[in-house]
């Protein structure tokens, strides 16, 4: 007995026979509402495997993945990194901050050296290098006159 002829079965898209009975079917990609007629458009993000480290929004047929602010997507479509770590926090770094992935870096300039803290930077110049201090001032002291002499220094 075809069930779904004999009655205005009211399924929304294919009736299906079954032993006793019929049995509304909906498309790929929709399921079955409570009443068992009509159907829904499956969202993808409702079903929790989507994968998406932030949120997901649902599209047409499938999902897409978003970030949140500060945020972009990675290659993988699912995870996120921050867009400049050096901007968004307070990295410390004494001379420059330089992103690298989720983390960042400190340098130094020219003629330093990071510190062993991997944050401030010292000179290359080791302390157990001589120093050569110059003096560039001529002092003159001690010089006889008479009471009444003048002489011309210079």
């Amino acid at each position: 007995v075809d069930y779904c002829l004999l009655s205005d079965h009211g399924c929304e898209y294919s009736c299906v026979n079954m032993d006793r009975s019929f049995a509304c079917q909906c498309p790929e990609g929709h399921v079955l509402r409570s009443d068992g007629k009509t159907c829904a458009k499956l969202d993808s993000c409702a079903l929790g495997d989507h994968g998406c480290e932030h949120s997901c929004v649902s599209s047409e047929d499938s999902f897409v993945c978003q970030c949140f602010e500060g945020y972009i997507l990675r290659e993988d479509g699912k995870t996120c990194r921050r867009k400049d770590v050096c901007q968004a926090i307070d990295h410390g770094c004494e001379h420059i901050c330089v992103n690298s992935d989720d983390s960042y870096t400190c340098e130094c300039l020219e003629g330093f050296q990071l510190a062993e803290d991997g944050k401030r930077c010292r000179s290359k110049m080791s302390a157990n290098q001589p120093t050569m201090a110059v003096n560039t001032f001529v002092l003159i002291m001690g010089i006889p006159t008479s009471a009444n002499a003048q002489r011309d220094l210079f």
